[in-house]
């Protein structure tokens, strides 16, 4: 089995622990990934989600801009520090090189500011193609900002 790919990135926000917890965990995911980075597109569109996303074993389709899409099962949830989720049947360009994706946010106060904290753990297909998933990883660090930047602006509404 190939080593998975770790890729990580931070954001203050400035909202509670509580806030930021139930936040993103509740967030509206195409208003937060609305826009392209590099290989990474939008995501138009959530099925199977009653807006009640927050039970382990729970699970949603994700739908992308150019047809590609996901299968997100939630796999842990600890109020208000963190929730983790597995990501596979992959579709679209990312299904070449990865088979799925470990993902997590954690949180953490400081002082009147929260640290959220977005880590994937992406499991090449193969040895042959984690140099291609090292690279999409280099890509992931601005999309994983730049939605990060949008979520940490809706809480603060």
């Amino acid at each position: 089995m190939t080593e998975p790919v770790i890729v990580e990135e931070s954001r203050s926000m400035s909202v509670s622990l509580e806030a930021a917890f139930q936040g993103t965990l509740m967030m509206d995911v195409p208003s937060v990934f609305h826009r392209w980075y590099g290989p990474f597109p939008p995501i138009r569109q959530v099925l199977d989600d009653a807006n009640t996303w927050g039970t382990v074993g729970q699970t949603r389709t994700l739908k992308m801009a150019g047809g590609g899409s996901t299968l997100e099962e939630l796999i842990k949830v600890d109020a208000p520090h963190s929730f983790a989720y597995h990501v596979r049947n992959i579709r679209g360009p990312l299904s070449f090189v990865a088979t799925g994706i470990d993902g997590e946010f954690k949180f953490a106060a400081s002082g009147t500011e929260t640290t959220a904290t977005w880590r994937w753990s992406v499991h090449p297909r193969s040895a042959l193609t984690r140099p291609a998933v090292k690279m999409l990883g280099k890509a992931w660090h601005g999309w994983a900002r730049q939605a990060l930047e949008e979520l940490s602006i809706q809480l603060a509404r």
